[in-house]
């Protein structure tokens, strides 16, 4: 799980590192962009790493079932850090001054970023959730199983999706001289079906747990609720809304 999003982050620390050597060579204006985004890319990827390592800490004392969920938020992690590069490379690219559909580019990457960091952020809260649950226990059926359980079988499906995904941003690294290349319209709609298969996957989890909490008590305290699912849907419904402008 750790050396997913650690190597994500080495490489595009070097990608950062490189493109602040070639800025001298550049024009002042396009100097200046790459400066800012740069600036903000390590900021956001920095930000990526904390919460990476908090749900890594939270993961690792909880059971073997909820691990292998461990691995796929590594992936997305490594996805958002995998697009501050590609954001970065758009900004040396295509600097600013240059045509309309670029910066819907440079937006809309901006975007699917936001997407995921709001996915990190429910998979953070949940893992933290399910380290300070990891010893309850609930009757299903007339068979005790642990709490964490209810949780995992709703979200295990997200698994393949974010494979999916996280392939195609490694697709993305080292190309034609750049330590990255910009995503296709086909590149964009496999994380946003990695998007929804996360979306309907929580929405389920939390309709089931709504359902279901007068029964297993222990989900009342389920961090995730209706109203992140509205946003994340919100965010993932902007995006599919600038892609029709992708080419």
């Amino acid at each position: 799980m750790a050396a997913v999003i650690e190597d994500a982050i080495e490489d595009a620390v070097e990608a950062f590192e490189s493109y602040t050597a070639e800025g001298a060579d550049l024009a002042e204006e396009v100097t200046e962009e790459m400066a800012e985004e740069i600036a903000e890319a390590k900021v956001e990827v920095q930000e990526i790493s904390k919460e990476s390592s908090v749900i890594k800490k939270c993961i690792v004392n909880v059971s073997t079932g909820i691990k292998d969920l461990g691995i796929f938020m590594a992936k997305n992690a490594a996805i958002g850090v995998i697009l501050w590069g590609v954001n970065v490379t758009l900004a040396k690219l295509f600097p600013k001054g240059q045509g309309q559909s670029e910066k819907q580019k440079c937006a809309l990457i901006k975007e699917v970023i936001q997407v995921i960091k709001t996915e990190i952020c429910i998979s953070k809260r949940m893992a933290k959730w399910l380290e300070d649950h990891k010893e309850e226990t609930v009757i299903l059926d007339g068979i005790e199983i642990p709490l964490e359980s209810l949780i995992s079988t709703h979200i295990k499906p997200v698994s393949d999706a974010i494979d999916q995904a996280y392939s195609v941003a490694q697709s993305l690294q080292n190309s034609d001289g750049n330590p990255y290349k910009v995503p296709t319209a086909g590149d964009i709609q496999k994380f946003l079906m990695a998007a929804d298969a996360f979306l309907n996957a929580f929405n389920f989890l939390v309709a089931f747990i709504n359902e279901n909490m007068q029964k297993f008590q222990g989900l009342c305290s389920f961090p995730v609720k209706k109203e992140d699912i509205d946003t994340l849907r919100e965010l993932i419904e902007n995006v599919k809304a600038e892609k029709m402008n992708w080419s």
